[in-house]
């Protein structure tokens, strides 16, 4: 029975990976690390099968064992926290079972975006964020992606497995884009891609955009993009990693069904907040960075940013393909969702 430790199993898209891998694959044996008991204890209840062990990223007594003993390692915790990559390998460098291993690490379409900030809020802004990235046709140029680029010095740790210790690593990059939708997990089942907006807007009194809102996201509803590990996973348990394609040989993986405007998101998502009774109007200011910041601290990280990718890989190695709602037909239910959940009222 093939073992799999998954790291980030309560968050949004961990849980969420960890369901559809109980559901897809009910003979593995899972073991998913949570903070603390009562966490763990989530776990258990919806899926009583799961091993749960408890730490955090920098449990290296807990990371190291259990990746030594694993076949398929899975992360989809901070992917700026370089020491657990570094646990995961040393385990994965002791694991004597002569077979192959796999790490599967999520990272972010992050790595795409212009953090100067000079052109905020436009379509055009630097020779990095203005390209459509294609997984496939433009692997050595994502490998090879300046290092003060986001994610990439955790990034570039994955892809420098220490083949000299245990010549068995594969690995495999999973760089999503914006994640929409309702995630499926034990604990955290809620995205915060246009909740987030909608706070702010209505913090803001009203609707705005960084800049012109001429740029834009890809984006990939959850499900989706679980669908894509269990793929992963399933290609994984084949003898020679099946049909996928691991390490420097193109183990990077996009996952996106489109992309949209900010400055149309922006607008849908004042209309509905004028409609609830949140807003005077359904005006739309150009905001600048600083007054986002003060809003939201990581606003323009993505209201003002490019980040467009292309899931080529994915689709031709694995036939994987979107098939859940577009992020822009879930934005009224998204909206719906925060404003019950935080207990929101207009009259308030």
């Amino acid at each position: 029975m093939a073992k799999i430790f998954i790291l980030g199993a309560t968050g949004y898209l961990g849980g969420t990976i960890l369901d559809h891998l109980s559901t897809t694959y009910p003979a593995l044996s899972i073991t998913a690390m949570a903070r603390d008991q009562d966490k763990a204890n989530l776990i258990t209840a919806v899926y009583p099968s799961v091993r749960t062990v408890i730490g955090n990223l920098d449990s290296s007594d807990i990371i190291i064992p259990e990746s030594s003993a694993a076949d398929i390692i899975i992360t989809a915790a901070d992917c700026d926290h370089p020491d657990h990559v570094k646990y995961i390998y040393e385990g994965m460098a002791k694991n004597t079972s002569g077979k192959p291993i796999y790490l599967i690490h999520t990272s972010g379409t992050g790595v795409l975006i212009d953090l100067s900030f000079e052109r905020a809020g436009e379509s055009k802004q630097s020779a990095i964020s203005d390209k459509v990235w294609d997984d496939v046709e433009d692997i050595e140029e994502i490998y090879n992606l300046p290092m003060d680029q986001m994610h990439k010095p955790v990034e570039s740790q994955v892809q420098a497995p220490p083949l000299e210790k245990n010549p068995n690593i594969k690995y495999a990059i999973v760089s999503p884009p914006l994640i929409y939708g309702v995630g499926s997990g034990p604990v955290n089942k809620l995205n915060t891609l246009c909740p987030w907006l909608f706070q702010t807007i209505v913090k803001n009194g009203k609707g705005f955009t960084l800049g012109k809102g001429d740029c834009g996201w890809s984006n990939v509803h959850v499900g989706d993009l679980a669908d894509l590990y269990a793929l992963l996973v399933g290609e994984a348990l084949k003898e020679d990693g099946g049909k996928a394609t691991w390490g420097r040989a193109g183990g990077w993986y996009f996952a996106e069904n489109g992309m949209d405007k900010w400055c149309d998101v922006a607008r849908e998502v004042t209309r509905i907040s004028y409609e609830k009774g949140y807003l005077k109007s359904t005006e739309v200011e150009g905001l600048g960075v600083e007054k986002v910041q003060e809003l939201n601290a990581i606003g323009p990280y993505v209201w003002g940013t490019n980040s467009v990718s292309k899931a080529s890989r994915a689709r031709r190695e694995l036939g994987w393909e979107p098939k859940r709602k577009s992020m822009w037909e879930l934005i009224p239910e998204d909206i719906d969702i925060m404003e019950k959940k935080l207990g929101m009222s207009a009259a308030a």
